[in-house]
């Protein structure tokens, strides 16, 4: 996997990838944990885990950073890397499975520059052709409603975790319900309901069931 890190404080990391002492890089970065900042950490960590072959574990740290805005074009390709090993037998998303990963996953922070962004360009455009006052806030109302929905709904309605391990699945939310299903360790779950310890997998819809909360990882 990639390494891209450029922190001049992380040498001696870059010489333990070099060297593939992926185990004390693992230790070196968790010792450094406090100091560095959480995105370079978790994208950090990815790279070490997914070298020493742990792919749900990368996958969650990749995950991570990625929420808490690690926006480096690397960690998108290793994202990938890591999801075709895990994913190689998903069957083909739905296009609402496709939607409502695409809202989840995506951070809030995203949602909101893109529409500032875009109410920026449409405001200059609908000033310069002097459009009435009533459409410009129309359409600013509607530039809007994408993060609205993000923040009012998605939010609200769904998580996101990853089973670390393989994990059983069930019908219902108890283990006295049947297992109906195998959660493979790295799968990206959405989880749209709580019961006791339990929690629903909403999507990916092949995996829909309950599961142990304590059995999965949320981001």
């Amino acid at each position: 996997m990639d390494n891209t890190n450029t922190n001049i404080g992380l040498k001696e990391l870059e010489e333990l990838f070099v060297a593939k002492k992926f185990s004390e890089a693992r230790e070196y970065l968790l010792g450094k944990k406090s100091e560095l900042e959480p995105g370079l950490f978790h994208y950090n960590m990815g790279v070490v885990l997914g070298e020493e072959g742990n792919f749900a574990g990368a996958r969650y740290h990749f995950e991570i950073a990625k929420k808490k805005g690690f926006a480096h074009p690397a960690i998108y390709k290793n994202l990938n890397v890591v999801e075709e090993r895990v994913d190689s037998n998903a069957k083909p998303s739905g296009i609402f499975e496709n939607i409502t990963s695409f809202y989840v996953t995506t951070p809030t922070s995203m949602f909101i520059f893109s529409s500032l962004l875009v109410s920026l360009i449409a405001l200059i455009i609908l000033k310069y052709i002097k459009v009435r006052k009533l459409i410009i806030t129309l359409v600013l109302i509607f530039l809007a409603l994408p993060t609205l929905f993000k923040v009012g709904y998605f939010e609200q309605r769904y998580s996101t975790a990853l089973s670390l391990k393989e994990v059983e699945l069930f019908q219902g939310p108890s283990n006295i319900y049947d297992v109906i299903d195998m959660v493979p360790a790295g799968k990206k779950l959405i989880i749209s309901k709580n019961y006791s310890e339990w929690v629903f997998i909403e999507y990916p819809i092949e995996f829909s069931g309950w599961i142990d909360r304590k059995k999965v990882a949320y981001y």
